[in-house]
C-alpha cells in the first residue's frame, strides 16, 4: 500500500481501499507518521502515556483510581458493586493496552492469515440438515 501525502501539509493520507491490517495503517504508513511526531511529543506520550499494573498496589490504585473518578464515588459511599465495577474498568484498561500493543505488533510484523472455515462449515451442514 502506498502512502499518498496531502499538498498544504504533507500529512499522509491512507488509500480508499481496504488495508488488512489491525490499526488501519501498514508498516510503512507507520514510519512515516512516526517520523513526522516530534521527539519531545513522542517523549510525554512514552512518559504519561498508561501502563499497566505490575504489583498489587498498582492495581489496588487504578482501582481506587476508576471509583473515584469514573463512578464518581468516595470512601464514604463505597459498596461491594463500586469495588466490582472499579475492579471491571481497571481490568478493561489492563486489555486495551495489551490489545493496542498486540495490533501494533502485528501491522509492524504483517504476518499471514489463515482461516478456519470447519465451524462455518459445520453450521452450514447442521442448518441445512435440520
Amino acid at each position: 500500500m502506498s502512502v499518498t501525502h496531502l499538498p498544504q501539509t504533507g500529512v499522509p493520507v491512507r488509500p480508499r481501499h481496504h488495508a488488512r491490517t489491525p490499526t488501519g495503517y501498514g508498516k510503512e504508513e507507520i514510519k512515516v507518521i512516526t517520523s513526522s511526531i516530534p521527539l519531545k511529543a513522542r517523549g510525554l506520550w512514552k512518559e504519561y502515556a498508561f501502563h499497566q499494573f505490575q504489583t498489587k498496589e498498582e492495581f489496588e490504585r487504578e482501582v481506587v483510581r476508576h471509583v473515584n473518578t469514573t463512578l464518581a464515588r468516595s470512601m464514604y459511599n463505597f459498596d461491594d458493586f463500586a469495588a466490582y465495577h472499579g475492579t471491571a474498568l481497571a481490568m478493561r484498561d489492563r486489555l486495551l493496552v495489551a490489545w493496542n500493543e498486540t495490533h501494533q505488533a502485528y501491522a509492524f510484523k504483517d504476518p499471514k492469515r489463515v482461516y478456519c472455515i470447519v465451524p462455518l462449515l459445520s453450521a452450514f451442514w447442521i442448518i441445512a440438515n435440520i
